[in-house]
Formats: C-alpha cells, sequence, structure tokens
C-alpha cells in the first residue's frame, strides 16, 4: 500500500507558501485560518449530500469547538457555484470510477472558514446537534481549485471501517 501524507500549505500574500500543515494541523488552528487562503491537501470524498476532504488518518489532538468533538474533515463547497469547479468535480468522478477500491488523494485551493459558536438545533429524532458546515464538519473550505489526484488503494480492514462511519459531533462531557 502506498502512503501519502495528508498536508495543507497556507498561502500567503504573493502566492508563497509556509511549511507544509497536516489536514489536523489546519483543524487545530481554525481561528488563527479563519478566512484565509489555503491549499489543503487529503482524502477528498463526495457523495449525493456531502463533500468533504478528510485527514488520512486520526488526528493526534482531536478537534474540539464549543463543546463539541468534531470529526478529522472539512467540508467543501464550491467558492462560486457548481459550474466554477465542474471540471475537477468531473476529474474526481472519473478517478473515482476508474479506481473504485481507493481513496481519492487530492489538493484543494480555498478560503476556509468556521464558526466561533455553532448554534445547537435539535433533529426529528431528538438528538441535539451543532450547526456545523455540511452538518458535519467545523469549517469549510470554499474551494476554487482541485489538482495532483492521486488513487490510493484501501486495505480490507478500511474499507470495512468505511461502512456505517459516521461524522457527527459529539458533544464533549
Amino acid at each position: 500500500m502506498t502512503l501519502v501524507m495528508a498536508t495543507a500549505f497556507l498561502v500567503l500574500g504573493g502566492g508563497a507558501s509556509t511549511e507544509p500543515l497536516t489536514v489536523c494541523e489546519v483543524l487545530s488552528s481554525l481561528t488563527e485560518l479563519n478566512g484565509k487562503k489555503i491549499v489543503a491537501r487529503g482524502v477528498w470524498e463526495q457523495g449525493d449530500a456531502m463533500r468533504i476532504l478528510r485527514s488520512e488518518g486520526p488526528c493526534e489532538h482531536p478537534t474540539i469547538r464549543d463543546g463539541w468533538l468534531w470529526a478529522d474533515i472539512i467540508d467543501l463547497v464550491p467558492e462560486s457555484g457548481k459550474l466554477s469547479v465542474a471540471e475537477y468535480v468531473a476529474e474526481y468522478r472519473r478517478f473515482r470510477t476508474q479506481y473504485p477500491r481507493h481513496r481519492i488523494i487530492a489538493t484543494l485551493t480555498g478560503r476556509l472558514e468556521t464558526r466561533e459558536r455553532y448554534e445547537v438545533w435539535t433533529t426529528p429524532f431528538g438528538v441535539q446537534l451543532p450547526r456545523g458546515f455540511g452538518r458535519w464538519a467545523a469549517a469549510q473550505l470554499r474551494f476554487v481549485r482541485a489538482d495532483h489526484l492521486t488513487a490510493v488503494p484501501y486495505t480490507d480492514k478500511e474499507l470495512e471501517e468505511g461502512i456505517g462511519r459516521s461524522y457527527n459531533p459529539r458533544r464533549v462531557p
């Protein structure tokens, strides 16, 4: 199996980047990175109801914001509407079709957003959850570009663990 490090780069005012940051480091620095343009590399996942960038493994330091433990993911939304990123989504789908039992690693560029406070709502089933981005994430990346897609095979264990995975935030006791 090929190992790929999920990394991100903070883009500074002339396009220069600092030392690479892991996706987990980005999540642990949400307040400082809020509103900043970043380039993030991680596992790109898409479905009917979600589009996320996640770290390849669990973060050493969990993301705890406003009393909630969040999954190691960043919600993805197009900065300028779906048509603005259509070519990148098409490339993702081509990779997904060509490599069905692989995780797709990609580099996405965009502006990071988070909140200081998360409004709590109650689901129809009586469960209280914070209103995160895309419901599951403590932050979102308004992306404008996706590059350097790589397919990395899942292990059988990873495929089993992925079934039924929940990204819902949990209240910290």
